[in-house]
């Protein structure tokens, strides 16, 4: 199997991230920032399969809809709660976002976490069960 047939059969395009269009935006300094031409949509290196389950993940929740989050938001996130080892690329065209997750990434709390439940279905079901069933 060739990786066209791949593409084919797990119904992806084999397309790049969409660069995100420069825009400005005002800190907490009151300083402005010009997102670069060439940020990525994400601020994680999210593959397609990714992308794509951040597409399902807006389309499955109403009450993601309803926060105004994005499916390269949506997928951001399931990459850092997902992927075995997500990596945070240098800029992302939602300078918010990419501060969250490279300070999210670092914190002690994140690192236990994520190395306890790593690739383990069974692990990352009994923390949610502790935490969000009363």
């Amino acid at each position: 199997m060739d990786s066209k047939e791949l593409l084919a059969l797990l119904d992806l395009k084999g397309e790049a991230i969409p660069a995100a269009a420069a825009s400005t935006l005002i800190t907490a300094g009151e300083t402005l920032l010009h997102a670069h031409a060439h940020a990525s949509a994400t601020a994680l290196a999210v593959d397609a399969w990714g992308l794509r389950r951040g597409r399902d993940l807006l389309a499955e929740s109403e009450r993601l809809r309803a926060t105004a989050t994005d499916e390269f938001a949506a997928a951001d996130f399931f990459c850092a709660a997902f992927d075995p080892e997500p990596r945070l690329l240098k800029g992302c065209a939602e300078p918010l976002r990419h501060t969250f997750l490279a300070q999210l990434l670092e914190t002690p709390a994140y690192r236990v976490l994520h190395a306890a439940t790593r690739l383990d279905d069974t692990a990352s079901a009994e923390y949610r069960l502790r935490v969000f069933v009363p």
